[in-house]
């Protein structure tokens, strides 16, 4: 693959603000106002190695306003209210969202929560949020969950909930071209105009979508059903959860097209119809007072419906990349939407040294096989190519798999004072890196934060 190697340097400034006053109105009734500010800006200049032209240049500011009132009301023992609303205002400016000019969305949202305690093994909560967003409009989310405590070692819960999530602005507005790597994003309001563009110049040679199915993109909204049991005995600790998410208009990834030069173009679209379904084990044992170790396993099913529905009416096919032989593929070849593990988890292990006062841990996440659509790369010119080798546009047991593994992560923290702490520690200190198919996945990192409190609590 032509690669071009790229040098240059950058700056980062990345800082926030949350202020918040709390002002009991009553021995009943209290009210909270807060407000979180967050700027985050970096520059890029990269040349290339050889020739010291430019090759991407770019200035990246993004800010996020979420000024927030909440009261807290407290009738009884067995009957609290939470009442709240805020606005959210999210900007944005970079040259890889089209022209530079800022691009804004705003949120403006309500809630109110409920909690009943009707007896001591009893808790119901149920709630209601409305959104409005300044694109997707309204948005209303219910909520009801409730626990039952069996006895002083075991207790059931169970939930119902709705969701929305708006689309990002790099979903929306992305308008980025890697020449190096030969492919091209374009979120969904900067497609069309891109991909008419290339065809009035003659330089589509093939397109994947038709044009009149390059729609806007839609905000997912989900049902969310969640049963689960908790057991604590003595030094154990067990979470069992069973979940089931029922998604329309799922956002993924999608190719749109391939030009005569051989370059890709990528942007996103909206699954109709997907669901996740799975169960989540979580274990704790306290081994001693200062050292516990903890571990956590996640089965996970995502699957798109309308695939599954093709797949029960015969309607899906593979071709054997060598024998250009047809198969119809069955349900049980169907392993999923991509990007998600079926297997993952993770094992814990934290330890105190009382004499000297500081903590350790020690953390290795586990990740099983997982398959790739087709994506953007990276700006130093690593593609990434889609799972899929037998040309049906699907995740099945046929197509190449990205392997499983694992990352070690180890820190350590020390509070020097009722003021102010130090932690030091390594990320992937395995230093386990896959360029080809996962090349945001940096190799080890080490770092060294600084905690300090300004107002003590009282």
């Amino acid at each position: 693959m032509d690669s071009i190697k790229v040098f240059g340097d950058g700056v980062i400034r990345d800082w926030s603000v949350f202020p918040s006053y709390q002002y009991k109105l009553t021995n009943k009734t209290n009210i909270i106002l807060r407000s979180y500010y967050t700027e985050y800006y970096t520059k890029t200049n990269l040349k290339e190695l050889d020739n010291k032209s430019d090759y991407y240049n770019d200035n990246f500011k993004q800010t996020f306003l979420r000024p927030e009132i909440q009261s807290t009301c407290t009738f009884s023992k067995k009957q609290n209210w939470t009442f709240g609303s805020g606005w959210i205002r999210e900007t944005i400016n970079t040259n890889r969202y089209g022209s530079g000019e800022d691009k804004q969305q705003e949120t403006y949202y309500g809630f109110i929560q409920h909690e009943w305690i009707p007896s001591s093994k009893w808790n119901v909560l149920s709630g209601m949020r409305f959104d409005y967003n300044s694109i997707y409009h309204k948005q209303w989310s219910p909520k009801i969950a409730a626990q039952y405590t069996v006895n002083s070692l075991l207790s059931l819960r169970a939930s119902f909930g709705t969701g929305f999530k708006a689309p990002d602005f790099r979903q929306l507005y992305l308008n980025f071209n890697n020449a190096a790597a030969g492919y091209s994003v374009f979120g969904t309001e900067a497609l069309k105009p891109a991909i008419e563009d290339l065809l009035n110049k003659n330089q589509i040679r093939e397109l994947f979508i038709p044009f009149d199915a390059m729609t806007s993109l839609r905000a997912e909204r989900s049902n969310a059903w969640n049963i689960g049991a908790s057991l604590i005995k003595s030094k154990h600790a067990i979470h069992l959860n069973l979940f089931r998410n029922d998604i329309s208009d799922l956002i993924e990834t999608q190719t749109v097209a391939l030009t005569n030069q051989q370059n890709f173009i990528y942007s996103y679209s909206n699954i109709k119809r997907a669901f996740t379904q799975g169960f989540e084990l979580n274990y704790k044992y306290q081994i001693t007072k200062d050292l516990d170790i903890q571990s956590s396993y996640q089965f996970l099913q995502a699957k798109d419906k309308d695939v599954l529905e093709n797949i029960d009416k015969g309607l899906v096919f593979g071709r054997d990349p060598v024998t250009l032989q047809t198969y119809r593929i069955k349900k049980s070849d169907y392993i999923g939407l991509p990007h998600r593990s079926t297997h993952s988890g993770n094992i814990k292990l934290n330890y105190r040294i009382p004499y000297l006062d500081c903590k350790i841990n020690a953390r290795l996440i586990l990740k099983g096989p997982f398959g790739l659509a087709g994506t953007n790369g990276s700006v130093n010119g690593t593609s990434i190519n889609s799972s899929d080798s037998n040309s049906n546009s699907i995740i099945d047991k046929y197509d190449r798999l990205v392997k499983g593994y694992g990352l070690l992560n180890i820190g350590i923290q020390r509070e020097c004072s009722h003021w102010w702490d130090i932690q030091l520690g390594a990320d992937n200190l395995l230093n386990y890196t896959d360029p080809i198919n996962q090349p945001t996945l940096i190799g080890r990192t080490a770092y060294i934060k600084m905690n300090f409190k300004f107002i003590q609590n009282k």
